[in-house]
């Protein structure tokens, strides 16, 4: 709940501020000092929360401990930024600033699902699972819940994509349609492995994730370069979605396995999910089909696919939330 009401209000002040200083005529500035202004007060409001007044200093009987854990988070989150931004890097290259720009346009839609989730995953996921009695076993049921508001949320971006470029930047950026088209269930994924590695986080077994991301740059950046090469920005978005489900998806279920999470388990609880938003998709995908106005088509398309995943997994989602906050801590 704090951190919740914590990251609200960092949503206020950053948007507040930026407007503010956008009308006083700062310009692209104001995207700076919005920011900075919303980390300062949240950073203020975490500290207030946990009742902690901060010191500084270097207390030498943990700064070992601290090191040997926080290291391979740091490089971990260093290879991250590495990897959403190498394909840029191709096909600026390869493909000239043109495609570079449709490009971006899809990817950053696609990513979506992952920026409303992801501050709530990497705030919550590590407390809980380092709080339960046994979190190899609330995993599953945690991981479950995720994908269920992930999963139709890349996918519905993908299946109305079309729809969706044409209205919010118009005609002229139609060439990003098939990139997000290819990337929507990429987006899913990335909520889902950010979940995995807070998992891992909070075990203490920060260096799989380092090594998995050290090998993924590798297999990203080959997979990049020669799929742009023969088939352009559509090739590099199905480059991540490959690379995301034969090599970093089961990378991070063969670490996991390794902490005594049932990959069976695992997969049983995240079976409903799936299988629900495949109804949800042909529903978008019929109203693209059948509607020509791009308007009409997203509102209706996007209505219905979340009236259709409501009614199939409305009260599973609601029973899944109640038995989530249910483990109490060990």
């Amino acid at each position: 709940r704090e951190l919740f009401l914590i990251s609200l209000v960092d949503l206020i002040v950053s948007t507040a501020v930026t407007f503010i200083l956008i009308a006083a005529g700062l310009g692209v500035l104001s995207l700076a000092i919005g920011r900075v202004a919303a980390q300062a007060v949240s950073s203020t409001l975490q500290f207030m929360a946990a009742r902690v007044r901060p010191r500084f200093g270097l207390d030498r009987t943990r700064w070992r401990a601290v090191l040997a854990f926080s290291l391979p988070i740091a490089g971990a989150n260093l290879f991250t930024w590495i990897l959403l931004n190498v394909d840029n890097v191709v096909i600026a290259r390869l493909a000239g600033a043109t495609a570079l720009g449709f490009y971006v346009l899809g990817f950053n839609i696609a990513n979506w699902p992952m920026s409303a989730l992801s501050q709530m995953v990497r705030s919550i996921a590590m407390p809980y699972v380092s709080r339960v009695k046994d979190s190899a076993g609330a995993l599953p049921m945690l991981t479950s819940v995720i994908w269920a508001m992930a999963l139709p949320a890349g996918v519905t971006l993908a299946a109305l994509a079309d729809p969706l470029v044409h209205v919010i930047y118009g005609a002229k950026w139609a060439p990003s349609v098939p990139v997000l088209a290819a990337l929507g269930l990429y987006g899913s994924l990335r909520v889902i492995f950010d979940l995995f590695a807070a998992y891992l986080y909070a075990l203490g077994r920060s260096r799989g994730v380092l090594w998995l991301q050290v090998l993924t740059i590798v297999v990203l950046t080959t997979g990049m370069i020669l799929m742009t090469t023969r088939h352009g920005i559509v090739g590099a978005a199905w480059v991540h979605v490959g690379a995301s489900v034969i090599f970093i998806l089961p990378g991070y279920l063969g670490i996991i396995r390794a902490t005594g999470v049932r990959l069976g388990a695992l997969a049983r609880a995240c079976l409903r999910p799936t299988l629900a938003t495949v109804p949800a998709c042909l529903a978008a995908l019929a109203a693209c089909h059948l509607i020509s106005a791009p308007v009409i088509a997203l509102l209706v398309g996007g209505a219905g696919a979340v009236a259709v995943y409501l009614a199939v997994m409305g009260r599973w989602l609601l029973a899944r939330v109640r038995q989530v906050r249910g483990p109490k801590a060990g």
